[in-house]
């Protein structure tokens, strides 16, 4: 292949020396016109989040457009690696579904083949829409380059801390996104995860890609259809659900229901990097409270939730959306494991 052409999209670290062309508005605000427009620059192109890349990074991403043997190819960049855990355990399908990759990865894709597949739609998220539809429809059409270093602790989960992750109480449903809405309400699990076998971790599953995309009322169908079977993955998306409402009495009591769960001693070592990174004051005694030191409580990260919000404390606020995010990734992957 032919050196890639490199479009950066918003502020970008470079300096005007390097051999790339430049975009205002961000990668994930991008409109369709825009990027099939860009195709048409050269055999491949490769579409970068300008804050995340320096010349080491870029040398990289040209060194793998020069090798792009598939239709797109996902190189991460940058320094959060919550997508490539993912993608260490799900298929990229539905680690696109879960979350938007745009501000960890570089793109890379084959023009030609693009354009074939019908290019870029006038969508909200056009590229992450793209990859979701490549990768539903034939799994080889989309890979993701593995980063340098083993991605395999739950640490490799949790996001920067500046990075923008779903709301502990969002305004549901999204006002966006319908092509989102319209996949997963069609999605066929056994034909996207390979090797399913148990019916109730599948709704389960479903139950939380809604969830970690805003969509709490189709989440909410979901695991409530499935309460108290299984091993017990419908009813954490289901007390999540009501966390999120927010509906703490009604959080409490499925964490109840819940029990302890397999996620528990994970994300209680996840919580306790993430309020020791977050500089806040309270941070010491929010540990002591949540059982950060390995006995994970959920009611009380429930309080949490409800009161980092309130507290004046951005830091806070910002730990508590870390850990939720943690939270329901750790959780996708071990129901993914139990539907299989």
């Amino acid at each position: 292949m032919p050196r890639p052409e490199i479009f950066l999209f918003g502020e970008s670290r470079l300096d005007g020396s390097v051999a790339a062309c430049t975009r205002d508005e961000s990668l994930e605000s991008a409109t369709a016109s825009t990027l099939n427009a860009i195709l048409e620059e050269g055999p491949v192109v490769a579409l970068v989040a300008g804050r995340l890349v320096d010349e080491d990074a870029l040398s990289e991403i040209v060194a793998q457009g020069e090798k792009l043997s598939r239709t797109v190819e996902l190189a991460p960049i940058g320094p959060g690696r919550d997508f490539d855990f993912l993608c260490s355990h799900l298929p990229v399908s539905l680690a696109s579904l879960a979350m938007a990759f745009e501000s960890r990865c570089a793109v890379l894709l084959d023009s030609a083949r693009v354009r074939e597949a019908g290019g870029f739609r006038d969508v909200d998220s056009t590229v992450r829409e793209l990859i979701v539809r490549l990768s539903l429809s034939d799994s080889s059409s989309v890979a993701l380059h593995e980063r340098l270093g083993c991605v395999s602790s739950e640490l490799d989960a949790l996001p920067p801390i500046e990075a923008d992750l779903p709301l502990v109480s969002p305004q549901w449903p999204p006002r966006s996104h319908g092509w989102l809405a319209s996949v997963l309400s069609s999605l066929q699990l056994h034909e996207v995860l390979p090797g399913v076998l148990s019916s109730v971790e599948a709704t389960a599953l479903h139950a939380g890609l809604w969830q970690i995309n805003d969509w709490l009322d189709e989440s909410h169908n979901c695991s409530q259809s499935i309460e108290g079977d299984g091993e017990g993955n419908g009813d954490y998306w289901h007390a999540i659900m009501h966390r999120r409402e927010p509906d703490p009495s009604n959080a409490k009591y499925w964490f109840r229901r819940v029990g302890h769960h397999a996620c528990f001693e994970s994300l209680a070592r996840v919580a306790a990097v993430a309020l020791d990174e977050s500089g806040s004051p309270k941070a010491d005694s929010w540990k002591k409270r949540l059982g950060a030191s390995g006995n994970w409580d959920s009611s009380a990260f429930v309080d949490f939730c409800q009161t980092s919000g309130r507290e004046g404390d951005p830091a806070l606020a910002q730990a508590a959306r870390r850990i939720q995010w943690v939270e329901m990734l750790l959780l996708l992957v071990h129901t993914a494991r139990a539907a299989t």
